[in-house]
Parts: structure tokens; C-alpha cells; sequence
């Protein structure tokens, strides 16, 4: 027989099996869910794999981000051969004291790793297996920040700024503090496109005559909210967390479907079929919601309005228009905050895919020492947003 589990209860499985597994094959489908060695599902994974014959771990992106993220799958295929994480992380994450405790966030040696992961690796390319598919174009739309938002951006730039100076002369490392100061950078500059970004939805839904539909991806929920408003043609209530800013009623009245973390899995099927049979124009997605698995290829544009930290979360998005039954060229908008950590962010992601084509293909760009520079250079960037002003 054939049991499917999802993620969420792989644990549940490991405890309900016991020591005698039924099974005579195990195929772990999205295994880079399995990147974290100390994470529940993780360790039930392995203790499965380790008591079936066959073991198959598939995914169109195992290595998200850095060279540590791999180590808990390849030690689920050959836990002889990669049983010692520290010898790991030694040879491949370019792993450091930093004084506090040490840091496996690196990336050291990727050719010898690519060559060492060959044997266990057959790797399938988009481009090997689905031949006809459209081409993907880019545009980025820089959307210039308010000079309030930039006085308010520059400010806590300040902080973020004395924060790295303080590492860097040997001062304790408040990671709360970091996080939180990132964040309030992110949600800022989210705060200042939205404008700029819902007169560009207007733009094109007015301005596309053959009615192409449109995905649009945001990270924040309250964005997601605000749009759907804008193209509701409702006011704001007066309690909004966007401090009152003016949202303005949409010129284009399109049906518009949203699915966020809020919306039950039991519902979103209904809503994608709508998208698809093209009884709503606009589809509204967060990326952790609706980031992997959904086919939208009635669309083939895309407005992102905010970047994540994870690569595969961005390839994974971008798929979701193109993929097998798309047979226009997809059109991806980028909207990105002018001078802003948005900027720095982009040029971070495809240090980071760099890093996994190097790993998996071997394919090398020039990534050596990249990982080792984010840091300083998210400093230097913050620190002439702030001595330069906006462009």
C-alpha cells in the first residue's frame, strides 16, 4: 500500500510506527523542509530513513541559501559519510568563532562539495525537462520614498548603522535588537511604496486591454489587505495600521481573489480555480501562503511588491505563473523601495542562488568570500543611504 503524510505529521508517523517501519520505500517530497538537524520533523525524517530500505529525498531546491542548510539531508542519504557536522561545517560553511559561539553561515570549498554530493545527486534542470516553456522578463519599478518616510528611514538606518559599528569594535551582540531594527527597516519601506504600488496595479489593469490577469506577492498581510481595499473601492477603517495613509479608490473595479495564512487549505482550492477560469482578474497571495505547489498559469504577470531573505522562496514564487500550461512569456515587476535595504536585499538573493548553483551545478560565478561580506556590506549600504540621501 501507499501512505501519504504531510510535514506537519512525519512526527506522528515516527511515533505510530515504531521500531518496525512497513514500508519498503520512503520518498521525502520538498526534503529542504528538512534543513534544520534540531527541528522535530527533521529528526523524525532521519529516524524513518534509517529504518527503510530505500530512501528518496526530492526537491527543486535542497540547498536554500548556505552549504549548512544540506547538511541534514545528506546525512539522512549516507550518515557514514556525512555523520560529523562539525567536520562539515569546517570544510564547507567556512565556520568561525565570532566570540560568542560559532558561526556555520559560510561557504568555503564549494567545488570539492559540488564534486562530493555528485554521486548522490540527479539533478533536472527546468530547462532540461520542460522545453517549451516561455522565457521569464524582469522589470524592476524603483518607487522613490516620501521625504517623511526617508527622514523616518534615515533614523532607525542610524541605529542599525551603530549597531554593526558596535560589533565590529567588539561589542555584545544583541540579536533581538538586530532582528527587530531589520524589520522596522522592512516594514518602513513597505509602508512607502504602497502608493506608488497600488497606482501601478491601477496603471495596468486600465491600461491592458486584453484584461491579462495579474499575481501580486507580498510578505506582509496588512499590504495584502490594503490592495484588496484599493481594489474593492472601500475606505479604510479608521483604526488602520497604515497610520491613515490615503488609499484612493480604484479607477478599475476587477474581482479580486486573496489568500493569505488566514484563508483555510480547504478554501483556497476554490479560490485558485476561480483565478484560473478567469472569474477573478486579480490574484492576492503572501508568499508563505501561496509561495510552493499552486499552479496560476492563467496569469503570466506578476507584480512582487516585497522581497524575502530566502531564494528558493523567490524561485518557488516566480513558478507558481511559470510552469507546464503556461504559453505566453512571463513577466515578473519588482517593486523596490529607491535607496533602501530593498536594493542591498536583491543583491544578497543572488549572492545566495549563486551560492546553491555553485554547490549543486557547479557552476561558479565568483562566490568565494561572498557570504562573509553581507554583513558589512548591509552596513556600508545603510551607512550611504544615509550620508547620500535618495538618488
Amino acid at each position: 500500500g501507499v501512505l501519504l503524510v504531510g510535514w506537519a505529521s512525519v512526527h506522528k508517523l515516527a511515533e505510530k510506527v515504531g521500531k518496525d517501519f512497513p514500508f519498503q520505500a520512503l520518498f521525502a517530497d520538498e526534503c529542504h523542509r528538512a534543513k534544520n538537524s534540531k527541528a522535530r520533523r527533521t529528526k523524525a525524517l532521519r529516524w524513518l530513513s534509517l529504518r527503510c530500505p530505500f530512501f528518496l529525498p526530492m526537491s527543486g531546491t535542497p540547498l536554500v541559501g548556505r552549504p549548512a542548510a544540506l547538511w541534514s539531508i545528506l546525512n539522512m542519504i549516507d550518515p557514514t559519510k556525512w555523520g560529523n557536522f562539525i567536520k562539515y561545517a569546517r570544510a564547507y560553511c567556512d565556520m568561525k568563532y565570532n566570540g560568542f559561539g560559532y558561526d556555520f553561515s559560510g561557504a568555503s570549498n564549494l567545488s570539492k562539495l559540488n564534486a562530493e554530493i555528485a554521486p548522490y545527486v540527479m539533478r533536472r534542470l527546468k530547462n532540461d525537462t520542460l522545453k517549451n516553456l516561455p522565457p521569464k522578463n524582469y522589470e524592476t519599478i524603483i518607487i522613490p520614498m516620501s521625504a517623511a518616510a526617508k527622514a523616518e528611514y534615515d533614523d532607525i538606518a542610524s541605529g542599525v548603522v551603530d549597531t554593526w559599528t558596535s560589533l565590529a569594535t567588539g561589542g555584545a551582540m544583541n540579536v533581538m535588537s538586530i532582528l527587530s531594527q531589520m524589520n522596522a527597516l522592512m516594514q518602513l519601506t513597505a509602508k512607502s511604496k504602497l502608493n506608488g504600488i497600488l497606482t501601478w496595479i491601477d496603471d495596468f489593469l486600465e491600461s491592458n486591454n486584453e484584461r491579462e490577469q495579474l499575481v501580486v506577492f507580498c510578505r506582509h498581510k496588512w499590504m495584502l489587505d490594503a490592495i484588496q481595499t484599493h481594489l474593492s473601492g472601500e475606505l479604510p477603517d479608521d483604526d488602520d495600521p497604515l497610520d491613515a495613509q490615503e488609499i484612493r479608490p480604484t479607477k478599475a473595479q476587477s474581482l479580486c481573489v486573496l489568500i493569505d495564512g488566514d484563508v483555510p487549505m480547504k478554501s483556497r482550492p476554490d479560490l485558485v480555480e476561480q483565478f484560473q477560469n478567469g472569474l477573478a482578474r486579480v490574484m492576492l497571495c503572501t508568499i508563505d501562503a501561496m509561495g510552493e505547489g499552486e499552479e496560476l498559469h492563467s496569469a503570466s504577470n506578476m507584480a512582487v511588491c516585497e522581497l524575502d531573505w530566502s531564494p528558493h522562496k523567490m524561485d518557488q514564487m516566480e513558478d507558481r505563473i511559470h510552469r507546464r500550461g503556461q504559453n505566453k512569456a512571463c513577466t515578473y515587476y519588482y517593486m523596490v523601495a529607491g535607496s533602501s535595504i530593498e536594493e542591498n536585499l536583491a543583491e544578497k538573493l543572488q549572492d545566495k542562488s549563486k551560492i546553491a548553483a555553485m554547490v549543486l551545478d557547479g557552476n561558479d560565478d565568483g562566490v568565494s568570500g561572498m557570504v562573509g561580506r553581507i554583513a558589512d556590506e548591509m552596513a556600508q549600504v545603510v551607512q550611504a543611504i544615509q550620508q547620500n540621501g535618495a538618488p
